[in-house]
């Protein structure tokens, strides 16, 4: 009998490299790979309203987003975790008392602090002049469309909340200013620049939509595949029956993984697929 796996795959660095889109190889192996039965869910530290631009081409059985804060199961949102008010309202005092720009990420739309759009401006119009190609311009297009207007207000719907860096923290400064209120990650978004971050309802990891997934459909765990790149992909990896670490991951994503691939340049997702007999 042919063994049915799930597989959950990150987006930046493991499907597409920076600023551009899925290949086509890697587009034709996860059709393939769902023709023959294997479920492909996309788990990410996006939202749904990155994800409709982003995997627009792409087919896949559903998400697990917000790094690890919502399950979506074809259309249908399955569940979700959203920040607890006390903490959030917490976290915005402090962020506003740092002056640092930040956003909040919902579902459907990325919320900006009044700060956020100037600075990011400021780093977009750098990027361009050190790279001004027309696959550069078209994803920074996109980007900026996905904000909302600006908003310091909390709301029950928020997810994570991403900050620029650059406003006089370093990492372990990050961590012992926010630490108490939530989990402090690198930022996945490349453009956010040196020293930006992800604040996380603590607890919570691309693991803990996974985990849903596994009790919602009864998937065993040894029959499923993650692959990943960077930090926040440690716990997929780990979660997962076979944890496949990218050819570009991070040094400590390299150390934990069963199995490195392909770096995402060489599409690497082929090779894992291709290697497990998910495709020919």
């Amino acid at each position: 009998m042919t063994t049915s796996w799930t597989v959950f795959l990150d987006i930046d660095g493991t499907l597409l490299a920076e600023w551009q889109t899925v290949t086509e190889p890697v587009r034709q192996a996860l059709i393939e790979a769902r023709q023959r039965g294997h479920q492909i869910y996309i788990c990410t530290g996006r939202t749904q309203v990155e994800l409709a631009h982003l995997m627009a081409d792409v087919e896949y059985d559903g998400v697990v987003g917000a790094g690890g804060c919502y399950l979506q199961i074809g259309d249908d949102l399955v569940w979700q975790h959203c920040f607890a008010a006390p903490a959030l309202a917490q976290l915005i005092e402090r962020l506003e008392e740092d002056q640092a720009p930040f956003y909040f990420q919902v579902r459907d739309a990325l919320v900006p602090s009044p700060r956020l759009l100037p600075a990011l401006e400021r780093r977009i119009e750098a990027h361009l002049a050190a790279d001004g190609s027309a696959a550069m311009r078209t994803e920074l297009d996109h980007y900026l469309s996905w904000f909302t207007e600006p908003s310091t207000t909390a709301r029950d719907d928020i997810y994570k909340v991403a900050f620029l860096g650059g406003h006089g923290r370093d990492r372990s400064g990050l961590a012992d200013r926010y630490g108490d209120l939530a989990d402090v990650l690198d930022a996945i978004v490349p453009l956010l620049g040196p020293g930006s971050g992800e604040l996380l309802q603590p607890g919570l990891s691309k693991a803990s939509g996974m985990t849903r997934l596994f009790e919602h459909q009864g998937i065993d765990p040894a029959h499923t595949i993650a692959i990943g790149d960077s930090g926040n992909d440690l716990e997929m990896l780990q979660t997962a029956g076979i944890g496949i670490a990218m050819g570009n991951a991070t040094p400590r994503l390299l150390a934990v993984a069963d199995e490195v691939t392909d770096r995402v340049e060489d599409d690497g997702v082929v090779t894992a697929l291709r290697r497990h007999g998910l495709i020919d």
